[in-house]
């Protein structure tokens, strides 16, 4: 409504993939497409992350956020390859290095009381995309597969990467697909 635009591509990675379920629920009418990127449609299964991820989550949420949170986002290929200081200030100046206990907490209470699961099916005939990384270390991989099966029409695109940072790993495919999904859904 502020950039006076009527109707949207509606993109959400992770937790910003359950909002964008939410928006496109309540707002269908100004949807052009929805696509998801490793998120989830909530439930009490959904909350876990893989056994590989529990502690890596843990320590980004604790004691060694910095560190922890690099090697939960992105592979280890990724890691040897990359500049890790400038990761580093990266992921501090996206996420924030000094967010309040209370906000984190906030954060989660919300992923936990996210639940979409029953009302997807709504969704059908709305262009949809759900991409998921190969092998997510903070959200299940086959999750995204439950969101394709929720929502009639959805198509899923695996994308080869490990870690929950595929946007940063693998930006041209991401943006690539995001293009074709935009261009097929206003044809």
């Amino acid at each position: 409504d502020h950039l006076g635009h009527a109707t949207a591509h509606i993109v959400g990675i992770s937790m910003g993939g359950m909002i964008a379920q939410h928006v496109a629920l309540r707002h269908r009418h100004r949807c052009r497409s929805l696509s998801l990127i490793a998120t989830h449609s909530g439930g009490v299964r959904a909350i876990l992350p893989p056994r590989a991820g529990i502690n890596l989550f843990l320590k980004a949420n604790g004691s060694d956020p910095a560190q922890a949170t690099m090697r939960l986002l992105m592979s280890p290929e990724h890691l040897e390859a990359c500049d890790r200081d400038q990761l580093l200030a990266d992921l501090k100046a996206e996420f924030g290095d000094n967010m309040s206990r209370r906000a984190r907490l906030a954060q989660f209470a919300a992923i936990l009381r996210h639940n979409t699961r029953s009302r997807l099916h709504t969704l059908s005939g709305l262009p949809t995309l759900i991409m998921q990384p190969a092998a997510d270390r903070l959200v299940r991989s086959s999750h995204s597969a439950h969101l394709a099966a929720r929502i009639p029409g959805a198509k899923l695109l695996t994308i080869p990467v490990v870690g929950h940072g595929l946007l940063r790993e693998r930006p041209a495919a991401i943006a690539r697909a995001l293009r074709g999904h935009f261009a097929e859904a206003d044809a």
